[in-house]
């Protein structure tokens, strides 16, 4: 197997992980796989030979398709966090409300 492929194989590797980081919310664990995948790919590029193009184009559509997924499944975290914070203004609003309610008494 040539060291291109072996390359790809790793980073394909490391983005099973950064999925796996982000369904469990590990944003800094996802990026550091992130890059980590990102270089792995970068020399995967620099020593790509005619011989194995096939194989190589193989691994670039599953890599692909991580990255698909790694996509939706951040799109889905944001969405979270989103939901947390107008909650998380809601309740603060409440309590301020609360709070002034108390003074006044």
């Amino acid at each position: 197997m040539s060291a291109n492929l072996t390359l790809l194989d790793r980073a394909l590797i490391l983005a099973q992980h950064e999925l796996e980081a982000m369904r469990n919310g590990d944003v800094e664990s996802a990026e550091s796989h992130f890059h980590e995948r990102t270089e792995l790919m970068r020399q995967a590029a620099d020593t790509l030979d005619e011989e194995t193009s096939e194989d190589y184009r193989v691994k670039l559509i599953a890599l692909q398709g991580y990255n698909q997924l790694i996509h939706e499944e951040g799109r889905e975290l944001l969405e979270q966090i989103r939901s947390q914070l107008v909650s998380a203004r809601s309740t603060i609003r409440g309590v301020k409300g609360y709070a002034r309610a108390r003074l006044l008494q």
